[in-house]
Order: structure tokens, then sequence, then C-alpha cells
């Protein structure tokens, strides 16, 4: 079974793939402070995954459950 964070964040490196993150943002509307208000984390440290700044692992689990909680609004976008 594949699940949202499948392909969306590296574990290793603490990075997540931005061009992913994005298009997981776009098709529910969010913007960089949504994202931060529905994961609990800061407005910065969401500002620094999207430029591809390593995180933490609970941050990175915090923005994934936000992802995963949240359905999207548009249809997938290709």
């Amino acid at each position: 079974m594949q699940t949202i964070g499948d392909g969306l964040w590296d574990p290793a490196s603490g990075r997540f793939y931005t061009p992913r993150l994005r298009r997981e943002m776009l098709v529910r509307l969010w913007t960089a402070d949504d994202l931060a208000h529905e994961s609990g984390v800061s407005r910065t440290t969401v500002y620094k995954a999207l430029a591809g700044a390593g995180v933490l692992h609970k941050t990175a689990y915090k923005i994934i459950l936000a992802i995963e909680r949240c359905q999207p609004v548009l249809s997938d976008i290709a």
C-alpha cells in the first residue's frame, strides 16, 4: 500500500521532494502558512522545507500527517 508520504520525503537526507510537496499543497489550495497551521510547525520550517532544507523526522511526520488528513480540493494535477 502506498501512502502520500511515500516519495514525498527522504528520511536519509531529511529533505522533502519539493515539487511533490508543492503539488500536495496546490491540490489542497494551501499556502505555506496553511501548511504550517495544519501541521503544527512554524512557517519558517515550512519555507525551509520548500527550499529543500532537511527537517527533523518528527517535523516531516507532522507535515505528512497534515497532508494525509486533509482531502484535496482540486483534482490531482498532472
